[in-house]
């Protein structure tokens, strides 16, 4: 399962460096993309196990810093999902370069894999929601 992970993480790579307009900043948008992937699933997880397996609201925050009750959604989000997953991302493939070691081990697959990835990560919680709704 790891060698899965860090070969998503080679593809994601490879494919953002190559993009002549990532050159500098190529580091920062390829953990934004997969941490807000990443996030999206844990927060979809957490929701099906709260909601519906132990129905108990454990993983939650409760802090109100702004009128709009969205910008205070954002804010859970950004707390209890993006950062922590940032954070693993960064120890597991950036801390001390490890991504160059994890670029000789794993093979390319000039982004195919990233964007299978991306799209199923984004897609199935969605399908899964939309079938939830009609089948109730």
């Amino acid at each position: 399962m790891i060698s899965l992970y860090y070969r998503i993480w080679v593809d994601a790579i490879i494919k953002i460096r190559e993009n002549p307009l990532r050159k500098e900043d190529w580091k920062w948008m390829v953990q934004v993309y997969m941490a807000m992937i990443m996030a999206i699933k844990f927060m979809f997880l957490m929701a099906i196990l709260q909601r519906n397996i132990i129905q108990i609201y454990f993983y939650r925050l409760d802090l109100h810093f702004f009128k709009l009750g969205k910008f205070n959604l954002m804010f859970d989000f950004f707390i209890l999902y993006f950062i922590p997953i940032f954070i693993m991302n960064y120890y597991l493939i950036f801390y001390k370069n490890k991504y160059e070691l994890i670029i000789k081990k794993y093979k390319y697959e000039k982004g195919k894999l990233f964007v299978k990835y991306f799209l199923l990560s984004l897609f199935i919680p969605l399908l899964l929601l939309i079938g939830a709704f009609l089948f109730r």
